[in-house]
């Protein structure tokens, strides 16, 4: 990985022009025979091998999963196994890239406490994106089958279909009641059945990658460290009753706004000088 990073900085063309240098006379690849017989111009060449190079870099992650599950990765000219799995997946991303307000939406819902507004909302989103995610694993799946290989981590990814994110979100959102049950009777506690049910639908549905925890994981992780570290700095009182956030007009906000780059006067005030007194002969 160094090596490409390196190629992408100092340019490609400099590349070219060493394995042009120290290619063997009897063993040339087909990249040099084809440059010097002109069958193939340098800018094309050079173009090519940087989008390349820079998926390696952007996708190294998954470049690992390749390397390590199949044994396509041994061959060079195989590559294209490895760029079409990521031909699919990028696809994916542009389309949940496009759905980012309403994913931040449902994150704000959920942080309310809006559960029922949250859930309708996911309900709205898994029929509005049902057919596109259908588009989606049929690509897959004819990639799998030209190659005859799976890459767990793409085929985990979409598989979540949009959708696994927001239910990451409300999973997370269980910890914290979670927490202020644990003081109460089991018999009360309610909120640690339904985040047991999630975690138990994540692990069945997710098959996960040798490189790499799964991002429910991750985040259940996250939102367990954050209330124990609010839990370590608060005490028991302050954390059952957060303070409440301080609510401004509309107008009162404008008003803000409009002094936003005002400089801060009458913060720091200057101390008066002293006399000194002068010395006497």
């Amino acid at each position: 990985m160094p090596h490409i990073r390196s190629y992408l900085q100092r340019g490609i063309e400099e590349f070219l022009a060493e394995i042009q240098e120290t290619t063997e006379a009897w063993d040339p690849s087909k990249l040099v025979v084809d440059l010097q017989k002109k069958a193939l111009d340098e800018e094309t060449a050079s173009h090519c091998i940087e989008i390349i190079y820079s998926i390696i870099v952007d996708k190294f992650e998954r470049f690992m999963e390749y390397s390590s599950t199949t044994t396509l990765s041994d061959y060079g000219d195989k590559l294209t196994c490895f760029l079409d799995f990521m031909r699919v997946e990028v696809e994916y991303e542009r389309d949940e890239w496009m759905l980012s307000p309403i994913r931040m939406l449902h994150d704000v819902l959920v942080m309310e406490k809006r559960f029922e507004i949250a859930n309708s909302l996911f309900t709205a989103l898994q029929e509005e994106t049902r057919n596109r995610t259908d588009v989606h694993l049929q690509n897959l799946h004819k990639v799998e089958k030209k190659y005859g290989v799976k890459l767990p981590g793409v085929t985990d990814y979409l598989s979540e279909r949009f959708l696994k994110p927001l239910q990451i979100k409300q999973l997370t959102g269980c910890v914290q009641a979670v927490y202020e049950e644990a003081k109460l009777d089991k018999s009360e506690q309610k909120s640690i059945l339904n985040m047991v049910t999630m975690i138990e639908m994540f692990q069945k549905t997710t098959q996960g990658s040798i490189v790499d925890l799964p991002e429910w994981l991750h985040e259940l992780s996250h939102e367990v460290s954050r209330l124990e570290s609010m839990e370590n700095t608060l005490d028991s009182r302050d954390y059952l009753h957060a303070r409440e956030a301080v609510y401004v007009s509309l107008t009162e906000f404008r008003k803000q706004l409009r002094k936003w780059d005002d400089p801060l006067e009458g913060i720091v005030k200057k101390k008066p000088k002293k006399d000194i007194p002068k010395e006497e002969n």
